[in-house]
C-alpha cells in the first residue's frame, strides 16, 4: 500500500502554486470522501491559501514557507513524506511514483502547466509514465485539460473541457488515425508529432459524439478553451 493506509478511488495531486486560487477551490468542491488530497511541496502553499487541508504532503519543502508547513506537521491524521532536496526525480514525479506503487486508477494533477517550461515538460511525461503502467492521468489548468489514451475512443461534446480539442503522436508515429464528428476530420492519417504537430490542432467537435480510432502507440489529447469560466459564485 506504500504511503496510502487504504487504497482511494482516485488522487488529487496539487503542485505548485496556482495562479488563480478559484479554479483549484472549485475543483476540489466536489471531491468524494474516498478520494484523497496530495500536496507536493509548494502545492501546499495552494491548498493552504483556500483552507484546504491535505491528506497527504510530500516534498524536499525548498518552496514552502516555513510557518505554513509548521502548521501542518503536528497534524495526526497528516502522513508527512520528506525527501532530500538533492535527489533525481521532482518532488512531483515521485509522488506519482507513489501513486503507481499504491495501484492508484486514476489521477488529477493541478497547478503542474504554466511556469518554468522544464517542470511543464516533465509533467507531460509524467502523465504517459501513468498511461504506461495503467493509471488514468489528467492534467488540469484554467484553460487546457490533458491526457492519454492507448486505443480507440469516443468523446461527447456536452463533455468537453473546452471548444478545442487536439490530439499528438507520443513515442512514436501513430498510423491510420481517424477522426469522425470534428468540424475537420481525418482518415487514415499518420500522427506524427515531429513531422506534422500542428495537425489536428483547433479542431473542434461539431456532432454531439465524436469517434477517435487508430493503431500503434498513444495519442495524446488536449481539450482546451480561451476564457476560464467564472468561479466566483462557487462557495
Amino acid at each position: 500500500m506504500g504511503i496510502f493506509k487504504k487504497t482511494p478511488e482516485s488522487v488529487y495531486l496539487i503542485a505548485g502554486k496556482p495562479s488563480d486560487k478559484a479554479f483549484v477551490k472549485n475543483f476540489l468542491i466536489n471531491k468524494k470522501d474516498n478520494e484523497l488530497i496530495f500536496a507536493v511541496d509548494s502545492g501546499l502553499e495552494a491548498l493552504d491559501s483556500i483552507n484546504i487541508v491535505p491528506d497527504i504532503i510530500l516534498g524536499d519543502f525548498d518552496s514552502v514557507g516555513k510557518e505554513i508547513l509548521k502548521k501542518y506537521i503536528d497534524k495526526k491524521d497528516i502522513r508527512i513524506i520528506r525527501h532530500n532536496p538533492i535527489k533525481d526525480a521532482s518532488d512531483t514525479e515521485l509522488a506519482v511514483d507513489e501513486c503507481i506503487k499504491a495501484r492508484i486508477r486514476k489521477i488529477y494533477m493541478l497547478n503542474c502547466l504554466g511556469g518554468r517550461m522544464d517542470h511543464t515538460f516533465a509533467n507531460i511525461y509524467l502523465a504517459y509514465k501513468c498511461i504506461k503502467n495503467d493509471v488514468d492521468v489528467y492534467i488540469f489548468d484554467e484553460f487546457n485539460k490533458i491526457y492519454f489514451r492507448k486505443s480507440s475512443f469516443e468523446l461527447n461534446r456536452s463533455n468537453l473541457y473546452g471548444k478545442y480539442i487536439a490530439f499528438f503522436s507520443t513515442y512514436r508515429p501513430v498510423s491510420n488515425f481517424y477522426i469522425t464528428g470534428f468540424k475537420y476530420p481525418l482518415r487514415t492519417q499518420v500522427l506524427d508529432s515531429w513531422l506534422n504537430p500542428s495537425l489536428t490542432i483547433s479542431n473542434e467537435l461539431i456532432e454531439p459524439s465524436g469517434y477517435v480510432s487508430f493503431e500503434d502507440g498513444a495519442v495524446m489529447v488536449v481539450e482546451s478553451r480561451d476564457k476560464k469560466p467564472d468561479w466566483s459564485n462557487n462557495k
